[in-house]
């Protein structure tokens, strides 16, 4: 618990000062690295060992998410078209990301058995990162809007952690999850609507009062079954962690999987 408090309290202000000072490009380059970072594990956990696949698959991940990153960009700078020149790379992405995974395993089919796992892996990890780190991408060009999910989701989190200690009784997922209590579960609710309501009272004034409600509401509850189902996944291929990049809380999944799940609702309400 120590070490898990250590380290949020060193990247907080970190991440707080690059987001509100930093510039937009800064946020963006933060947050390709973590989608980066997050593929890379999400993948090695599927395919434990296949390093040419895992490869593949970080490859295809930074390369859609750093399309995606320069053209936010250039639409916060006034801009919304995208250069020749990167139109062309993403039509070349279009064209790998069906193609590369299948002609791989063509390459490397053995064992047999679980080609089309890994196949799957590589369709289905990569299309899930790009898809949700799309939507945190959305939410990086806008400080408010990522501070208020940052406040609904991590506070919904710790707020779940220490109501499920004081006053958890009945479980909410023991197949899954067997320390998650109900009670926890609306303790982190009730923190996501009430850190939500206090940052925007702080950084976002101008966001009506029924989009910060439906927000906090429906991106708390999407963020604990973000949990859940990183939570199966990882019983599934019987590993506790995901990484062990950040002391105290695992991987960079492990301490993104609530956001992973509700940034597109976020990106939708709130930017």
């Amino acid at each position: 618990m120590l070490t898990r408090i250590a380290t949020g309290l060193v990247l907080a202000p970190l991440i707080i000062w690059l987001v509100l000072a930093g510039p937009t490009w800064g946020v963006l380059l933060f947050l390709w690295a973590a989608g980066v970072l997050a593929a890379y594990e999400l993948l090695a956990m599927a395919m434990p060992g296949r390093r040419a696949e895992i490869a593949l698959g970080v490859l295809l991940v930074a390369l859609g998410l750093a399309l995606w990153a320069p053209g936010l960009a250039g639409y916060v700078g006034g801009s919304r078209s995208m250069s020749e020149a990167r139109v062309g790379v993403a039509r070349f992405f279009g064209m790998a990301w069906p193609l590369a995974p299948g002609l791989l395993v063509l390459a490397r089919p053995r064992p047999l058995e679980t080609a089309g796992h890994r196949l799957m892996a590589l369709y289905g990890g990569t299309a899930f990162i790009l898809v949700t780190f799309g939507a945190v991408l959305s939410l990086g060009t806008s400080p408010p809007a990522l501070m208020v999910s940052f406040a609904i989701v991590w506070l919904g989190d710790t707020g779940a952690y220490f109501a499920g200690r004081a006053l958890g009784r009945h479980k909410l997922y023991e197949l899954i999850s067997p320390k998650k209590t109900i009670e926890g579960a609306v303790g982190g609710l009730l923190a996501s609507v009430l850190g939500a309501w206090a940052m925007a009272a702080w950084i976002y004034p101008t966001l009506p009062l029924w989009k910060l409600i439906t927000a906090a509401v429906v991106g708390g509850v999407v963020a604990q079954c973000g949990d859940l189902v990183e939570s199966a996944f990882k019983r599934s291929y019987g590993v506790k962690d995901s990484g062990k990049l950040l002391p105290g809380h695992g991987g960079v999944l492990d301490r993104l999987d609530g956001f992973l799940f509700a940034a597109p609702v976020l990106a939708v309400l709130l930017v």
